[in-house]
């Protein structure tokens, strides 16, 4: 009987979520705002003249951060370059800005970080536009399951592109900037939880002299999440042992013609379809046109087709 309550039970919590989960989304859909009281930074939540639905309207203090933080990171703030946004962080905490309440909490972050600067840099809201269920459990929801409210907006289209372009060409640079280039770095995977290996650099201080041994260690082991310790590999030894066999391929000329052979082969049965259906249309188009016109006509097109396979 314990067994047969409990999976009633089950069956009855997993109603409720469905439930709770379709009353949400239709109260999204009807222009309603699901933020649990904790409206984004630049906004503030208000019910409805029916009070039945909560909606987004703009604190102008916050809002006028916001503004700033934009044009910070898009123009500059009058003396140099456009900032970053640690170097933004560092400037509302040196002009004493005030950060976002949590009115769960009832507190406040003493001090702005990157991290809450970039969230606000990218968060889509101050367009005009609050999205509902961008995810689903632990995994990211598409684009197109979105539901979208409309709010009023806080910055323009064109400040918030140069923003996204802004960040996208940091991201770019800081993978790029790297003090040692190593051969395999970003390009191994743990065999034990398949997790990318990344670069570890450690140092052994003696009284002479201090010894440096860099390794290819488990993303997770850095992150203490799950201990890998059979994958720690020695970068000098593993590059090297890799780059003499990329040079024994690419000096081989036996296999190097071997596999384009293999490359053609394949190349050539992917695209049989394509050939049979490009010649139906030459003939097609010969016997429509005549000899001569589409002599050249086909000379043409094999010469194109030639140059595509």
């Amino acid at each position: 009987m314990k067994h047969v309550r409990a999976s009633v039970s089950e069956y009855e919590r997993m109603k409720i979520i469905k439930r709770m989960v379709r009353g949400c989304y239709l109260k999204a859909k009807s222009g309603g705002i699901l933020v649990a009281h904790h409206p984004p930074f630049g906004y503030s939540l208000e019910l409805t003249p029916d009070g039945k639905k909560n909606r987004l309207l703009i604190h102008e203090t916050e809002a006028k951060v916001v503004r700033l933080i934009f044009e910070w990171s898009t123009i500059g703030d009058g003396i140099g370059e456009p900032l970053g946004s640690r170097t933004i962080a560092t400037k509302l905490n040196k002009l004493g800005v005030p950060t976002a309440s949590n009115p769960i909490r009832k507190t406040r972050s003493r001090t702005w970080a990157c991290s809450a600067v970039r969230g606000i840099l990218q968060n889509e809201t101050y367009l005009g536009t609050w999205h509902y269920g961008k995810t689903r459990g632990s995994q990211r929801n598409p684009i197109e399951n979105y539901v979208s409210v409309q709010v009023p907006d806080i910055i323009d289209r064109e400040t918030w592109d140069i923003a996204q372009e802004r960040i996208k060409r940091g991201n770019e640079k800081y993978q790029r900037r790297m003090i040692y280039q190593y051969l395999m770095s970003h390009r191994l995977r743990c065999g034990k939880c398949g997790r990318p290996l990344h670069v570890n650099v450690v140092y052994y201080r003696g009284k002479k002299k201090t010894n440096v041994y860099r390794y290819y260690i488990c993303e997770e082991t850095r992150t203490n999440l799950v201990h890998c310790p059979d994958i720690r590999c020695n970068i000098q030894r593993v590059d090297q042992t890799i780059w003499e066999w990329v040079k024994s391929v690419l000096l081989d000329t036996a296999q190097l013609e071997s596999g384009l052979e293999a490359y053609r082969e394949v190349n050539a049965k992917e695209t049989a379809h394509i050939q049979e259906r490009l010649q139906v249309t030459w003939d097609s188009i010969s016997a429509q046109t005549g000899r001569g016109r589409s002599h050249k006509f086909d000379s043409g097109c094999r010469v194109h087709a030639r140059e595509l396979f």
